[in-house]
């Protein structure tokens, strides 16, 4: 237990980003250089993620703005915050635009932020399904594969591209994870073991087996899931309207999901047939589908034909990105008038 909070707690640490001083110096000299562009900063993000959020909300909600920005940590006109920094006190400087945008539970992990912020800040964007009109539900997923998407034929070819991966397996089961904080990883990888007396390859830290994802793929996780029938993608808590990228990221790879969250994830996007989803059956059939589509080559081919996207997806995912991109704009206008 001591030693999952010490690990949970360097893994924080290294999220956070940290702003030297001389990085402070240099951008202050350069908004002063530069007066007429607008400066965006990014706090309580993941290390990696600022740089690839900032070309993914310049791509999708301003592309036509995209050369009057600048990422700056000197007073920033827009600033974005997430859930791995304390939750702000006090109001925003003067004219500074403030958008909550998060990928985590934050009804279960993140509780600081349970209310995403809301009312406090000009925008939100989060998992939870809210109705107000300075929040819009943008979950990560749609971030990771439907990234610069601004037409519904362009949505509907990334879905095209998504349903139609060949499926040729000569693997049985991956498992790719850090941790298994609730225990459920173990759960669905010793069911998975026990009716297809078969072992799982696990190729990240939890449970490490397997070193082909990193020597092999060069760490292309989408590359290496390829040659399996199963990938155990489990969310790490069941929370209504918290779905990641772990579902589709299975999808993609032409993997049958071995997943465990909510019991309808993204009912107008997944198709629940194409899933085999631990909560929203028994152990017993959950086990039994496995076997099955182990060994039986026909009905294997028979749960694959069902597609894992959804006809309606295309609507529901251009609707909610227009209604953040609205969001987005309806926020930050008064900047750049």
């Amino acid at each position: 237990m001591i030693k999952s909070i010490i690990s949970k707690a360097k893994e924080i640490k290294h999220s956070i980003q940290f702003v030297t001083s001389a990085q402070y110096k240099e951008d202050k000299k350069s908004a002063k250089l530069n007066p007429d562009l607008i400066r965006i900063n990014y706090k309580g993000f993941w290390a990696a993620s600022p740089e690839y959020f900032n070309g993914f909300y310049l791509k999708t909600f301003l592309p036509d703005h995209e050369k009057r920005t600048v990422v700056s940590s000197y007073k920033p006109d827009i600033l974005f915050y997430s859930t791995f920094a304390k939750r702000p006190s006090g109001k925003a400087p003067k004219n500074q635009v403030r958008i909550f945008w998060t990928g985590e539970d934050v009804q279960n992990n993140h509780t600081d932020f349970k209310d995403n912020l809301i009312g406090i800040f000009d925008a939100s964007f989060g998992f939870d399904y809210i109705d107000h009109p300075k929040y819009v539900r943008f979950p990560l997923w749609i971030l990771y594969y439907f990234e610069g998407c601004q037409t519904k034929d362009q949505i509907k070819q990334r879905i095209d591209s998504l349903n139609s991966r060949e499926h040729n397996p000569k693997n049985f089961a991956a498992l790719i994870a850090r941790h298994d904080i609730n225990g459920i990883r173990t759960k669905i990888m010793d069911l998975a073991e026990k009716n297809s007396g078969t072992k799982v390859n696990c190729a990240g830290a939890f449970n490490h087996n397997d070193d082909d994802l990193i020597k092999k793929y060069d760490d292309n996780k989408i590359r290496y899931l390829e040659s399996f029938m199963f990938n155990i993608c489990p969310e790490n808590t069941n929370t209504p309207g918290y779905v990641t990228e772990k579902l589709f990221q299975s999808i993609d790879a032409g993997c049958i999901p071995l997943y465990w969250g909510c019991e309808n994830p993204e009912p107008q996007v997944i198709n629940p047939k194409a899933i085999l989803n631990l909560a929203a059956m028994s152990e017993e059939d959950f086990s039994n589908q496995i076997h099955e589509l182990w060994s039986n080559k026909k009905y294997y081919n028979e749960f694959i034909s069902n597609k894992p996207i959804l006809d309606s997806a295309v609507d529901y995912i251009f609707e909610v990105t227009q209604k953040a991109k609205q969001l987005m704009i309806d926020s930050t206008e008064k900047l750049f008038r």
